[in-house]
């Protein structure tokens, strides 16, 4: 290997848009998303599961040979982590690059694998070591006779560059709160009464815009990489997931704040009382754009708020009370999100799913079925997280054409909200004592 102390870091240097060189290799099959009608079909699922079956060390020969088609690549790349290391992977494909000394026809395959390996990483598996083996690769590409390897070494430092600048441009965790010392606490308590106010000088439809450009951005953050990182462990591993964790973190920021802008208002009197009516029917205003816009993240922590045990407690109207169990209909746990998982599917682009049943599905997958069977790869469990990544994808492409507000962000604070069940509990007794009927 190259010192790196004998040359500058070429994945330090900004990704060109254009490149000068005009010899362009072949690459492997481009990327499709499924269409409509595939969504469940088990899109372009291989016609002989059977010939795929194989060793680790075996799926890499097979996704490297010549002739493998492109459906096994794209379930090699979504589900590797599952059964081999990341780290081994590549380790394996630059030992295949050198070797060949070649990247022309079939001897190419190991470099376009590795700069799609490269591309779909979660910033935080970039680490020191395998930087360097990609810098120091980068550098043999680019000082190899062959000059088809010049254009796959600026290809492969742009990919290894854009994950750098996806930790550079990473959403921003929300603010939330959790374990509050008393002053703490009475401090945000207020806030969140003051805020109760606020909350209806704007419109609801404006109101659900905003969330909506929240949650897309949220959402197209997390590589699918990630996702499957995420069902691999029972606990939520900000370090591994960075993205998943932040966009989980402010669907609960949502869910705890509209449950707090309602219990703050807990003044004896009529006042506190219309107030919070007039709270809770802004949120099914809200709940009604988010759903026509397809937003079923935000809709979900909405209602999650709404709906929670100390807010439906209280004295609300019969009509109130049959809102709520409306809008519960679609977020109903029963069969496996029976009633949701329809409307998903049926709904166009720009949209964006409830995040919490992609890591269930994918998690269900990790825990039902092993990812190796008498040695050989399980391939059946291969497809199938392949087929979810799938879904998933589609929806990052989700774009809203709406304005995010500068203003909203300011008076809310992102959001900012008191995560703690007791202390709502607390609020809720103070509206409505325990030993009210």
């Amino acid at each position: 290997m190259v010192s790196s102390d004998s040359r500058d870091s070429y994945l330090n240097e900004k990704p060109e848009q254009n490149s000068d060189v005009s010899l362009i290799p072949p690459e492997i099959p481009e990327k499709r998303s499924p269409a409509k009608n595939q969504r469940d079909s088990g899109y372009n699922e291989l016609n002989d599961p059977s010939s795929m079956l194989g060793t680790p060390d075996q799926m890499v020969e097979k996704v490297l040979s010549q002739h493998v088609k492109s459906d096994f690549i794209e379930a090699f790349l979504s589900s590797f982590r599952t059964f081999l290391a990341l780290e081994k992977l590549i380790d394996e494909l630059l030992k295949r690059i050198r070797q060949a000394d070649t990247c022309a026809s079939s001897s190419g395959i190991p470099v376009q694998i590795l700069i799609r390996v490269v591309d779909q990483l979660v910033y935080t598996e970039l680490n020191d070591n395998i930087k360097q083996k990609l810098d120091d690769e980068i550098f043999w590409m680019m000082t190899h006779r062959e000059k088809n390897f010049l254009n796959y070494a600026k290809q492969l430092r742009d990919s290894a560059q854009r994950v750098v600048i996806k930790k550079s441009r990473s959403v921003q965790r929300p603010l939330s709160m959790g374990a509050l010392v008393d002053n703490e606490y009475e401090a945000l308590t207020e806030k969140l009464r003051l805020d109760g106010s606020k909350f209806l000088d704007y419109t609801s439809e404006i109101f659900a815009q905003h969330l909506c450009i929240l949650d897309a951005d949220f959402y197209r953050s997390i590589e699918p990489s990630e996702f499957v990182l995420a069902a691999m462990s029972e606990t939520q591993d900000s370090q591994k997931t960075p993205n998943f964790s932040a966009a989980v973190d402010h669907f609960n920021s949502v869910s705890y704040w509209t449950q707090g802008l309602i219990l703050s208002q807990n003044a004896p009197g009529k006042e506190a009382t219309d107030l919070r009516e007039r709270i809770l029917n802004n949120f099914f205003k809200i709940l009604s754009h988010l759903r026509k816009h397809n937003n079923f993240n935000s809709y979900f922590a909405v209602v999650a708020g709404v709906s929670s045990k100390a807010v439906t407690r209280l004295h609300w109207k019969s009509s109130i009370q049959e809102k709520i169990q409306e809008f519960q209909k679609i977020t109903s746990v029963d069969k496996n999100f029976v009633n949701y998982r329809p409307v998903l599917k049926d709904s166009e682009l720009p949209c964006v799913p409830y995040i919490g049943i992609v890591r269930q599905d994918l998690y269900q997958v990790h825990l039902r079925e092993k990812p190796m069977k008498d040695g050989m790869v399980n391939f059946d469990r291969v497809m199938r997280i392949h087929k979810l990544l799938e879904q998933t994808r589609r929806f990052r492409e989700s774009k809203y054409d709406f304005q995010k507000s500068a203003d909203i962000d300011r008076r809310f604070c992102g959001f900012q909200s008191l995560q703690d069940d007791d202390k709502l509990w607390e609020m809720s007794y103070l509206i409505r004592p325990l030993a009210d009927p």
